[in-house]
């Protein structure tokens, strides 16, 4: 008599018709609700004569509602079963908490970071210590990022100065070539 399909249905059966034996507000809300819901369907069908036929049968017992000896009982006759329900329960709900932003553990792991005053000020000054070194490492990479540029831009003044000589060696070469070609060609002319 305890099945929860025949219990849904005569619990609905005797609030509506107000014959509830405990839980008054909830009854009063959930034929309010009810009657608010099906209020469009009114003139040509009632829900109240819908659940009373189907509870006719059903409700001759006295169906339970739940209680702590049912689930009692559940947990001695499926004993597996509810410890697996139980754990993955646990493992979903309960241990993700624990480790967010502001659950229980994350809180009592930073407590115990750091406990008195003076190590907040050891901690503190360890903090300032560290930062003003990333600062120096900071400041003389930037330095280094300057050097590095002013050297690369030395290299390519060097590099175009050099480039330039060469073309201009170059053209002396061409020219001198260009000259003894020409001396050549006369003193051939002259000797013919």
């Amino acid at each position: 008599n305890t099945v929860p399909a025949a219990r849904d249905v005569c619990m609905q059966s005797r609030w509506l018709s107000h014959e509830e034996r405990r839980y008054h507000i909830a009854a009063a809300i959930f034929r309010w609700s009810f009657k608010m819901f099906f209020y469009p369907f009114s003139s040509w069908w009632t829900p109240l004569e819908e659940v009373n036929r189907k509870a006719e049968g059903l409700c001759s017992e006295d169906h339970q509602s739940n209680s702590a000896d049912h689930w009692v009982y559940l947990v001695q006759k499926y004993p597996h079963f509810v410890m697996t329900v139980c754990m993955v329960l646990v493992c979903f709900l309960i241990i993700p908490e624990l480790f967010l932003e502001k659950g229980w553990l994350r809180k009592k792991l930073l407590q115990w970071d750091v406990k008195t005053d003076e190590e907040v000020k050891e901690v503190d000054g360890r903090n300032r210590s560290m930062l003003s070194v990333v600062r120096e490492h900071e400041a003389s990479a930037k330095g280094n990022a300057k050097r590095i540029d002013k050297l690369r831009r030395d290299v390519l003044r060097f590099h175009e100065r050099e480039k330039k000589q060469l073309d201009d060696l170059k053209q002396q070469i061409r020219l001198e070539m260009y000259r003894l070609r020409q001396e050549v060609v006369y003193f051939h002319s002259m000797t013919q």
